[in-house]
């Protein structure tokens, strides 16, 4: 595995590969027309620039939002520390991943949208294909040094921002990652809309969500880390309201790798419920 050594301002661009980008022209400030080249470059070693964003969700969905990040970020704080996760391959897990939402990635610019220290594209990216991503914790995530990429590739750029208000021009992406985030958002619909600005007509946009058992949802509340919680009908009616068509769909019950006795099974109670009760809904759709 490599490393992204990095210092940080917040929010920022973090890691390689902004020339494609900014040759390209399509990036913005969000409600905004100004380009990448009015951002201000933070290092020459590596490109970081500050962003600007000001839209966020009011009331209790925020306060929500922003436990749900706390929780994020101390997850990815200790995440290698978890015995469940320790052995994980990332490049053979987002391997799996991909064939499970429709098979390999196309080339082209593509998004991957609240993307983590350990996206899908650090690991996967066929040739031709230029990665961008989106994390609000990517601050976080450089100045803690937990960004990760296979040992032949780059580290993507990140940028600092949330969802809810891309830094992209209208239909100028070709493809769309979105794994295991929009039940972690402050808008769902509102991240559905910005995704479906941005794409080009027929551009795909690959999910994946936990989804639930439609009877243990009013018992979630003390689900910090999510901010919605669907079973896999509610999920997939959300997408097409969104302007999208599904062409490939599969849900599979969560699974881990748990220990077998008492202790164990009383040391990791919340994985042994999600087993239970809880699914891993996958959808490749396209941009209508």
């Amino acid at each position: 595995m490599k490393n992204a050594e990095q210092q940080a301002s917040f929010p920022i661009f973090a890691g390689m590969g902004l020339t494609p980008w900014r040759q390209h022209g399509v990036l913005s400030v969000p409600g905004g027309g100004a380009t990448l080249e009015d951002f201000r470059t933070l290092s020459s070693a590596d490109p970081m620039v500050q962003a600007y964003y000001a839209g966020a969700a009011a009331g209790g969905q925020r306060k929500r939002w922003q436990k749900a990040q706390a929780a994020e970020a101390r997850f990815w704080r200790t995440w290698r520390q978890n015995t469940l996760y320790q052995h994980v391959s990332l490049y053979d897990f987002w391997l799996e991943v991909v064939a499970k939402t429709g098979g390999e990635l196309a080339s082209g610019r593509t998004l991957d949208v609240g993307c983590g220290p350990v996206s899908v594209l650090n690991f996967v990216r066929p040739k031709g294909l230029e990665p961008f991503g989106l994390d609000p914790l990517a601050e976080v995530y450089a100045r803690e040094n937990l960004i990760e990429s296979r040992d032949d590739l780059q580290p993507m750029p990140i940028a600092g921002l949330p969802a809810e208000g891309m830094p992209f021009l209208d239909q100028s992406l070709d493809q769309v990652i979105c794994f295991n985030v929009l039940d972690h958002v402050s808008d769902a619909p509102r991240v559905l809309a910005e995704i479906h600005r941005v794409l080009k007509p027929g551009g795909s946009l690959r999910l994946y969500v936990h989804t639930f058992a439609g009877w243990i949802k009013r018992f979630l509340f003390f689900d910090t880390p999510h901010t919605y919680h669907w079973d896999h009908e509610e999920f997939k009616a959300l997408v097409e309201a969104g302007g999208f068509k599904v062409v490939h769909e599969l849900m599979e019950p969560k699974t881990f790798d748990l220990p077998q006795t008492l202790l164990g099974k009383l040391t990791f109670f919340p994985y042994w419920v999600a087993t239970k009760v809880a699914y891993t809904s996958y959808f490749k759709v396209e941009r209508l």
